[in-house]
């Protein structure tokens, strides 16, 4: 997981590690100038690292950023599928909101109109006639 999310919080991250590593190299050199002793081991496992080593952890390293660059080429393509999808729901709700109110003019016209009908057909409980309001009342 990413701990930086935009290009700022990357800069000033690696800003950061940058000046912790200048702050190690002085510290370090404060050291080896009280006791040579102290810093011989990090002074030879330096010296000592072959260069057949290096182009190894370079290769590895190409191999990462290949790989990440992959991650990242694939994640651009999900965040369009997805920005494509949202696009498309929004178009969506803006239907359902026109339908949605065409259906409440429809009810609000009709509601209108049935209370304009002086007489209103009534199904009679457990029969299959009919009787008109005025010939309920």
């Amino acid at each position: 997981k990413a701990i930086a999310t935009s290009n700022t919080a990357i800069i000033a991250n690696s800003v950061i590690v940058l000046f912790i590593m200048e702050i190690d190299e002085y510290i370090f050199s404060a050291v080896d100038a009280i006791n040579d002793k102290w810093t011989e081991h990090a002074a030879d496992a330096e010296d000592s690292s072959s260069e057949a080593e290096k182009g190894g952890a370079i290769d590895e390293m190409k191999d990462k950023i290949a790989l990440q660059d992959a991650q990242i080429a694939d994640q651009q393509k999900e965040l369009m599928r997805q920005k494509i999808q949202i696009e498309q729901m929004t178009s969506r709700s803006g239907e359902l909101t026109e339908l949605q109110e065409g259906v409440q003019n429809m009810q609000e016209s009709q509601a209108g109109s049935c209370a304009s009908f002086e007489t209103i057909v009534y199904c009679a409980p457990n029969s299959n006639e009919t009787i008109s309001k005025a010939d309920a009342v």
